[in-house]
């Protein structure tokens, strides 16, 4: 009789240490679970919840690089389409919102009439609907954009009107970090532990920062690029470079499938949703023969921090994000022949990874 289950088999031939490393992590799985549902209560608690399953979804469709081809363009369709549905839901399911969460909901639908269409008149472009019914296609992409946008404003009104009566607790307490620390994060720590650790953490970043800047007091400041295309070059010769390095300074072995870690233009259809998460695509487990990218705006001395550091030197963040940082990360256990360990997901050591990666290579 075959296994149905390749997991089952993996667990089979495994040493007990990694089986409770794998029962650690489906635990961790189970814990986050009852972490969302029984201490967080977003459907309940967070209008920024019903942003995030709204045009929260229509935004991560945007991210991976074109082609957009019918199954694609149908399901963003799809998710324009149940905008209205959802944002129904959260009028009724949110019986104790909490002030802070609804005035960052409130924030982020301020003008989202004109950002959105934006971002459907950009992206009809690169849509590939069936040829027999296109045109059948675009009127319901078209409808569908205006029950979104009318309801978007709705429950931006909504939580205007809420907002004054509002209580504006969002903690879970100690008790209910405690639960997420043990079982969710797998971490050993009191919340008094992590914030001695933290204010340890950033001191010794701050003094190396700061020898750094003594190290280059008489250097001129690095200019900015002169354009998105300099930048883009001088990151992928930057990234080439620091995979060299890891290699010859016997640092890190990168394995030769490992795709690269790129700089794109940010779309036109995804900028007005860029305030929404990260502007980049990492692949998946079924596209790591695929770069990851990372979307940058036009060098500009009014960018964010990120944007302004990147905008003079890619290194940082390439270390950071993508060699020997996230994407490499991710790619690796998204290869994994373990199906628990491809797909388990934990941003602590994630970042902890990208923030480590990025001051081993300053040091």
């Amino acid at each position: 009789m075959t296994d149905p289950s390749p997991t089952l088999s993996v667990l089979r031939e495994a040493s007990n240490h990694e089986r409770t490393l794998v029962a650690a992590l489906i635990g961790s799985a189970i814990a986050r679970v009852r972490w969302e549902m029984d201490y967080i209560k977003g459907w309940q608690r967070n209008p920024f919840f019903y942003i995030d399953q709204t045009t929260g979804t229509v935004f991560l469709e945007l991210l991976q690089p074109p082609p957009f081809d019918a199954a694609r363009s149908a399901e963003i369709l799809r998710r324009i389409q149940a905008i209205p549905v959802i944002l129904k839901d959260a009028k009724a399911n949110l019986t104790d919102a909490r002030a802070p969460f609804a005035e960052l909901a409130i924030h982020e639908l301020k003008d989202i009439k004109p950002r959105f269409e934006k971002v459907v008149r950009e992206l009809k472009p690169h849509l590939l609907f069936t040829k027999k019914d296109a045109k059948k296609d675009v009127l319901k992409l078209d409808a569908a954009t205006k029950n979104a946008v009318t309801a978007l404003e709705s429950y931006r009104d909504f939580l205007e009107q809420r907002l004054p009566s509002l209580p504006k607790d969002v903690a879970v307490g100690r008790e209910g970090f405690l639960y997420f620390l043990r079982n969710v994060a797998q971490l050993p720590y009191t919340p008094e532990q992590l914030i001695n650790m933290s204010r340890q953490e950033w001191q010794r970043s701050v003094v190396f920062e700061a020898l750094e800047k003594s190290r280059d007091a008489d250097l001129p400041p690095m200019p900015l690029f002169k354009d998105q295309a300099a930048q883009m070059v001088k990151e992928e010769k930057d990234e080439v470079t620091i995979r060299k390095l890891l290699e010859e300074k016997n640092i890190l072995t990168i394995p030769s499938w490992v795709q690269h870690y790129r700089n794109m233009p940010l779309p036109s259809y995804v900028e007005p949703l860029a305030g929404l998460g990260v502007t980049d695509d990492l692949t998946g487990p079924t596209r790591l023969k695929e770069n990851g990218i990372s979307y940058i705006k036009p060098p500009s001395p009014n960018l964010g921090y990120f944007g302004a550091s990147t905008a003079r030197d890619p290194r940082p963040i390439i270390v950071h994000e993508g060699v020997p940082g996230h994407y490499l990360q991710l790619v690796l256990s998204w290869a994994n022949e373990d199906a628990v360990r491809r797909h388990y997901y934990d941003s602590s050591a994630n970042e902890g990874i990208g923030f480590y990666s990025e001051e081993m290579m300053l040091q």
